[in-house]
């Protein structure tokens, strides 16, 4: 378990609120279970407190400068995120007896409309009237997506993220321009789907023979085109995460404790900052759907503000579900969050043991703990969820 940090306000307040429970909803007879909040009721920066910095989270989103669902902010649970939300979260945070009410969490919507048209006539004899009713809905949900990574030649596998099971879809044993050359793909140590531009992005790691390479992929065809080398900021690409309010893109270099933010159209690099947790290297990066960027480092998780780069250390990870024998030294390697409902999966690598054998897990970043999925048949890195038509 993790030990918890105060934020700027004194006053830890521990709530489980009804919001991050599955609900259920009735109507005409019928009951249907809603998916979980991808958070908790009050809890933007979803540390496991409610502190000033929330409540400060919930203003920003009242004025539209941060995006956050309606299950997070929404505290009075009026439909809308206002300032009020902002002052009943900062009564929280203090200590005040105030009750945090959000919604439940609808990733789907749907609207029905009705139309109504009379028409009459009239005789001598008689008159009749009569009235068409049309019903028409429109429902808008979440596109579909799939969970995939890459092994040491940098061939893409889809994960089943219920089993664990890999199926390797695309060979990208392709030769790229870089400073030195022609330079096989290699190592893949991360992947993200970048909306802005429609591609497939592959990082490549310090072990790799282009260190700190950003490149495309085509999912087709698995040719691969060099984007940007950016061997003068970073020698590796350890993490790719994607904030969920902007599309901003971040990284950190393997062995540095340096936060850097990354071009999402030219894929050019630029240092941030660092500071606080220090000694801490970076493997594995992703933001929660309330905006709050997780790295992991070690047998800890740490969150970092994407503006300083600056460190706050959480606490270690607990491991649940793993076989006998696994060494005194795994890490996550690789994060990755699921628009559809935020939950947290990754790659959990045993590097103290044979062949380095890989796990997909299931992170809970509020606890701490790290629940075994199923072992992988190769080792992976580069953990994604990417929209499922993106692979032909």
């Amino acid at each position: 378990m993790y030990t918890l940090i105060p934020g700027l306000v004194a006053a830890l307040i521990c709530v489980l609120l009804p919001a991050a429970l599955p609900q259920t909803a009735t109507a005409q007879g019928s009951t249907t279970t809603l998916p979980l909040c991808p958070g908790t009721c009050g809890d933007p920066t979803d540390d496991g407190i409610i502190t000033a910095q929330d409540a400060l989270f919930v203003l920003f989103s009242s004025v539209g400068s941060r995006q956050c669902p309606l299950c997070v902010c929404d505290v009075d649970g009026s439909g809308d995120i206002v300032t009020t939300d902002a002052l009943f979260d900062l009564q929280a945070a203090i200590g005040l007896p105030v009750q945090l009410d959000c919604p439940p969490f609808t990733p789907a919507t749907s609207s029905t409309t009705t139309s109504s048209s009379t028409s009459t006539s009239t005789s001598s004899t008689s008159s009749t009237s009569s009235t068409t009713t049309t019903t028409s809905t429109t429902t808008t949900t979440l596109a579909p997506t799939v969970l995939i990574a890459a092994d040491r030649e940098g061939e893409i596998y889809s994960i089943n993220p219920t089993t664990g099971a890999d199926t390797m879809i695309l060979d990208t044993h392709t030769f790229v321009v870089a400073r030195n050359g022609g330079v096989d793909v290699g190592v893949i140590s991360s992947m993200l789907y970048v909306h802005a531009t429609g591609k497939l992005w592959a990082g490549t790691g310090g072990n790799a023979v282009c260190q700190g390479c950003i490149m495309t992929v085509n999912p087709a065809t698995g040719e691969v085109t060099l984007l940007n080398d950016n061997w003068d900021v970073t020698r590796g690409i350890a993490g790719l995460a994607k904030r969920p309010s902007d599309g901003a893109i971040f990284t950190t270099e393997g062995d540095s404790d340096t936060l850097i933010g990354i071009d999402p159209v030219t894929g050019v690099a630029t240092a941030i900052g660092s500071g606080g947790a220090s000694g801490h290297s970076g493997n594995a990066m992703t933001f929660s759907l309330a905006g709050t960027l997780y790295l992991t480092a070690s047998e800890n998780f740490i969150t970092v503000d994407p503006a300083t780069g600056f460190r706050t250390l959480v606490g270690p990870f607990t491991l649940t579900g793993f076989p006998p024998g696994l060494s005194s030294s795994p890490s996550i390697v690789s994060m990755s969050t699921r628009p559809s409902d935020g939950k947290v999966l990754g790659i959990l690598k045993d590097k103290g043991s044979e062949g380095d054998p890989t796990y997909v897990v299931e992170i809970n970043v509020v606890t701490g703990e790290v629940t075994n999925i199923g072992q992988t048949t190769v080792s992976l890195d580069g953990l994604a969820f990417i929209p499922e038509t993106l692979f032909p």
